[in-house]
């Protein structure tokens, strides 16, 4: 399922990816940054992966390990003291994190085949953390707020999860262990808190 929250940020992924992958033809980094004090880093090991980094702000972190083939990654920052980490080992794997704000922090860790990340916070100290195993998984998830945290687990295959949080002090916990569990989810309000297990 494709969430209408996350246009904005695939076309701002798909702008900066683009614009990485057309200047080689290979492994491409591309990294922009705009303010004091912002630190980024890319590292691949592999062939035709893509990954871009864009920092507007102050005291911004991001980083992009790529081990495999054809696996693209983007972070994009705008604000304050945000940290951002995306780790891919495989193949055709994507993953997108935006965040708008300060102090928000946000991880994704992918292994495996074709899966799929896409994050967009816009808030302060919201967290994100999410990691798959497996082939064919998708994470979406949006987080409008402060302090708010969605962290997610996939082990398997064709599993989807959605999340979407409006409001302050909101939480998800999520694990999918298997085959093709759907789990979506919206929260509106604060101080809400959601727990989801789904095993074989």
């Amino acid at each position: 399922m494709k969430l209408l929250c996350f246009i904005g940020t695939i076309a701002a992924m798909a702008v900066l990816l683009t614009a990485a992958e057309s200047l080689a033809d290979d492994n491409t980094i591309a990294i922009a940054q705009v303010g004091n004090g912002n630190s980024a880093a890319s590292a691949q090991n592999g062939s035709a992966n893509v990954s871009g980094i864009s920092q507007t702000g102050t005291a911004n972190f991001a980083t992009i390990h790529q081990t495999g083939s054809s696996n693209k990654a983007g972070i994009l920052q705008n604000g304050d003291s945000n940290s951002a980490s995306i780790t891919q080992t495989g193949s055709n794997n994507l993953a997108g994190i935006s965040q708008l704000g300060a102090s928000n922090y946000a991880a994704a860790i992918q292994d495996g085949t074709a899966n799929e990340i896409l994050l967009a916070q816009n808030g302060n100290f919201d967290r994100f953390s999410s990691a798959q195993a497996g082939n064919g998984n998708i994470i979406h998830s949006s987080q409008t707020g402060n302090n708010d945290t969605d962290e997610v687990r996939q082990t398997g295959n064709n599993n989807n999860s959605a999340d979407v949080q409006n409001g302050n002090n909101d939480t998800i916990n999520k694990s999918q262990v298997g085959n093709g569990f759907i789990s979506h989810i919206t929260q509106n309000g604060n101080n809400k808190s959601i727990t989801i297990s789904q095993h074989l």
